[in-house]
């Protein structure tokens, strides 16, 4: 457990001068100044995800693209957090299970009282930390790469609360900054949107031409 925190804080090697950079774009993150203690659930996840290859892959993974991942995580988090917390408050949860939600759809945007659910099913849980993994194994019934899941789980959790993220997903449009090489069908395969929004979004017509370094908004 050791050793994956200090990969963690490898991981934070952009940071410069009190941000988060994002490799190959202008985007930066700063770190929070408070941050939250790991609750139990939470210790328990790190001690299940011990393997610190797949600790850094897994990091790794949520800064490609722009952050794509971190970013859609973090947006969807945005738009449900209140309700969220609301059942944290009606099923007596940790704050670990807050991100149960996200980790199980992968970040994706999810009809937000839809996840209640999920909420009611982590209340059932024993209190017993030897179960708590298999108590996630039976909310995760039909989700493919349980292990898989456990390391999403884990790394999003400590990402989200460690950086200062946008929080105006109310307000503001998802954008992407066009990286070396990519395209509008890479870009409708990152985002789950098609390329025919992406071009009516961004007053593209048909064509499929992108520059790197162009902002486009993301429907």
């Amino acid at each position: 457990m050791g050793l994956n925190r200090n990969i963690f804080c490898l991981f934070l090697g952009f940071l410069y001068a009190g941000h988060f950079y994002c490799q190959n774009s202008d985007q930066k993150f700063d770190l929070r100044e408070n941050i939250r203690i790991p609750d139990k659930w939470e210790l328990i996840l790190e001690t299940a995800t011990e393997n610190d290859e797949i600790v850094f892959s897994k990091m790794d993974s949520f800064r490609r693209d722009g952050y794509s991942k971190l970013l859609e995580y973090n947006h969807t988090l945005c738009l449900c957090e209140e309700k969220w917390r609301s059942y944290l408050t009606k099923y007596d949860l940790l704050e670990t299970a807050l991100y149960l939600p996200l980790a199980l759809n992968n970040g994706s945007q999810i009809d937000c009282s839809l996840a209640e659910d999920v909420f009611e099913n982590m209340s059932d849980f024993s209190g017993k930390s030897s179960e708590y993994i298999e108590h996630l194994r039976g909310i995760c019934d039909g989700v493919t790469g349980f292990e898989n899941f456990l390391y999403d789980y884990r790394i999003s959790i400590r990402l989200i609360e460690n950086l200062e993220l946008p929080k105006n997903c109310l307000s503001l449009k998802k954008t992407h900054i066009v990286l070396e090489g990519q395209t509008l069908y890479r870009l409708s395969v990152i985002y789950n949107v098609s390329v025919e929004n992406i071009q009516r979004e961004n007053n593209l017509g048909e064509s499929t031409q992108i520059n790197s370094g162009s902002v486009l908004v993301i429907p």
